[in-house]
């Protein structure tokens, strides 16, 4: 099987057997924009968290996913080693909810398990 990253195998999905697919991302800088171009591909419901880290690039883009029907989660500051950016997405109402680093894995599976 050739190599491909997700946003292809997803094209390649969609074109060949249109399916519901959901997809969990976590945020680095360039995350929400593929994240994003899943939705355009087809991507049906998107659970997107962001964890410990500085900045505000995440917060944003967790943001965008959100407006985009995305729920989305964030690291508490108890759990995180620097809450720096999910601060921003707590205070820019980017979350849907704070979750601490070791509840994370079970509060995605339930929001997947939900669709």
């Amino acid at each position: 099987m050739p190599k491909m990253d997700g946003i292809s195998f997803l094209k390649n999905l969609m074109r060949l057997r249109p399916m519901p697919v959901v997809m969990i991302s976590t945020l680095t800088q360039k995350g929400s924009p593929i994240t994003l171009e899943a939705l355009e591909i087809g991507a049906k419901y998107i659970v997107a968290t962001l964890l410990t880290g500085m900045g505000s690039d995440g917060a944003k883009g967790l943001l965008a996913l959100k407006q985009q029907g995305a729920y989305t989660l964030a690291q508490d500051e108890f759990s995180s080693v620097v809450w720096g950016m999910p601060k921003v997405a707590i205070d820019i109402g980017a979350a849907n909810e704070v979750v601490p680093l070791d509840k994370m894995t079970q509060r995605l599976l339930n929001q997947v398990i939900k669709k």
